[in-house]
């Protein structure tokens, strides 16, 4: 799993920077650093959130004219607990906090779906593409398996972000 999350680069600053399509780019908090005097204008992180907070973060700083940079000779490392039950509970809390995230954005479902479905595409045609999967060197034959769990994990935590949310209504 560790493999994975490095390889897949689950935390990668340059990855996020990009942004996906129609959305801004961010900085992921596990390996970002922020003056303090920039977090206190904008009330520090949404503790409501519990994933995406990074990503709200990132762009109140832009949406107050800060700007962001990666540097990219700056390292850092991540322990990851190595079991396939935490790799899972991550992800679907991951999806369920991008539920609350997307509403409080009021960004419209169907972009949602479409990014997601983009995303999972990508992946499918990664772990289909066997020539290059055979030929790349260091690439795990169980990341296929984990790509699934994740968005197994990311969609259910999805519907279960807006089934509880409908609950609450």
């Amino acid at each position: 799993i560790a493999r994975y999350m490095d390889q897949r680069g689950v935390y990668s600053q340059e990855k996020a920077f990009k942004g996906k399509k129609g959305f801004a780019p961010f900085l992921m908090s596990c390996n970002a650093i922020f003056p303090r005097y920039i977090l206190e204008k904008i009330n520090y992180f949404d503790d409501s959130l519990n994933s995406s907070e990074d990503t709200d973060l990132s762009w109140r700083i832009t949406s107050r004219g800060y700007s962001l940079k990666i540097i990219p000779t700056a390292l850092v490392y991540h322990m990851h607990k190595n079991d396939l039950g935490s790799f899972f509970r991550k992800f679907f809390w991951r999806g369920y906090s991008l539920y609350y995230f997307f509403k409080k954005y009021k960004i419209k479902l169907h972009l949602i779906i479409y990014t997601e479905i983009q995303r999972l595409a990508c992946d499918w045609k990664e772990n289909l593409s066997l020539g290059k999967f055979f030929i790349r060197k260091k690439v795990d034959i169980a990341f296929p398996l984990l790509d699934m769990i994740k968005n197994i994990a990311l969609i259910l935590g999805f519907f279960w972000g807006f089934i509880f949310l409908l609950i609450k209504s």
